[in-house]
């Protein structure tokens, strides 16, 4: 008998301890700060730099948690559109190599961009890094991202 309540403590601790699941499929629309926004936009990714303004599109599957089944990588497919200072757009850049591969600009359509604040009739520069591009709009020092792992971002 003791052995059978040291197990079920042993089972009902790990069970207990399962990390949050940040499963989400949230529109930075649904916020109705800044600060809000930006928040929940840092739990999924890394800032480079300070920004000015943002709008996101984030879809992310939490594959990490759950103790019954093994744990698998997350899967994510996050689009966004920054406006920064434009000594800062370098920083975004990096580690990035320039795309001379046209794409198509609908990936971030479902964002419903503002056309009065954001915009993308200026040229641009397409970069790409692992499971990512990114557009420069220098003129308007605005950053397009898009961030998958469910779409083959191999060029």
């Amino acid at each position: 008998m003791n052995k059978f309540l040291i197990l079920f403590i042993f089972l009902l601790l790990i069970l207990s301890c399962s990390p949050k699941d940040k499963s989400t499929q949230t529109n930075s629309s649904t916020f109705s700060t800044y600060k809000e926004k930006l928040d929940f936009f840092t739990q999924y990714v890394h800032l480079k730099s300070e920004i000015l303004d943002l709008e996101y599109s984030i879809f992310y599957k939490d594959n990490t948690s759950g103790r019954i089944s093994p744990s698998g990588p997350s899967d994510w497919d996050i689009k966004v559109a920054i406006k920064l200072d434009p000594k800062l757009m370098d920083k975004w850049i990096e580690n990035s190599y320039p795309l001379n591969k046209p794409i198509q600009f609908n990936i971030w359509n479902d964002m419903k961009l503002d056309p009065d604040q954001w915009n993308l009739k200026n040229e641009n520069k397409l970069y790409t890094e692992p499971n990512k591009i990114i557009a420069t709009y220098k003129k308007d020092s605005i950053l397009l991202l898009y961030y998958s792992t469910l779409t083959s971002l191999n060029f």
